[in-house]
């Protein structure tokens, strides 16, 4: 057969978008997360064991699954594939960055030359510190930010978070006062926009032995 790899194995890497042909038997994994999606849920996780697959899944299943089916979900991508949010230190922060990195590329999509002006439109900031300083240290913040960023988006933005249980494992070992603030505040957004659902859906991919504490 044509346009195959000389093997299928990737070892200890990922599949991409463009493996999605050896990547095979997960499009009912595929549409079932998609409907989830579509359902009332916020926030939802994706789990399973260490090295089971679930970074694969959304770049060489999920996302061409988006992309063949027009589902008015959008995932946001880069001239590389799919745009992944990682929960590293400090958490809220990164989501912060990711949030106006990704509105960012839209609004340059949109109209190269009225960026600033859709950037203030759709996040209320121009300058990424400036937001990043104001939303990375209050979920509140980051919760209307997001909003606005929803109902600025043509379809349902979905947030991707892959290996969410980095927030705890790339903790400093001696675990200060100021990470467990970070900590908290991230997980407070995730709360917050599960129950108040801003309008942009977040999929996050956890192991399974973390899932408790996001449930939480």
């Amino acid at each position: 057969m044509t346009g195959l790899p000389p093997t299928p194995y990737r070892g200890l890497r990922f599949y991409k978008a463009g493996d999605a042909g050896v990547f095979a038997s997960r499009a009912n994994d595929a549409r079932a997360i998609t409907d989830v999606l579509f359902g009332p849920t916020a926030v939802v996780m994706l789990h399973g064991s260490s090295g089971c697959g679930k970074s694969s899944f959304l770049h060489a299943a999920l996302q061409p699954h988006f992309d063949k089916t027009r589902s008015g979900l959008c995932l946001p991508q880069t001239a590389s594939g799919l745009r992944i949010m990682r929960s590293g230190p400090p958490p809220l922060r990164a989501l912060a960055a990711f949030v106006y990195d990704v509105v960012a590329e839209q609004a340059r999509l949109a109209d190269p030359n009225e960026v600033p002006m859709l950037l203030a439109a759709h996040l209320g900031c121009r300058d990424s510190r400036t937001f990043v300083d104001r939303c990375g240290e209050s979920s509140h913040e980051l919760y209307e930010a997001v909003v606005k960023f929803a109902q600025g988006s043509v379809g349902i933005p979905v947030i991707v978070i892959d290996q969410a249980e980095e927030v705890f494992t790339l903790a400093s070992a001696e675990r200060t006062l100021e990470q467990q603030q970070a900590r908290a505040h991230y997980l407070a957004f995730l709360r917050l926009a599960a129950e108040r659902r801003p309008g942009v859906k977040f999929l996050i991919s956890l192991r399974t032995e973390y899932k408790g504490i996001f449930d939480d």
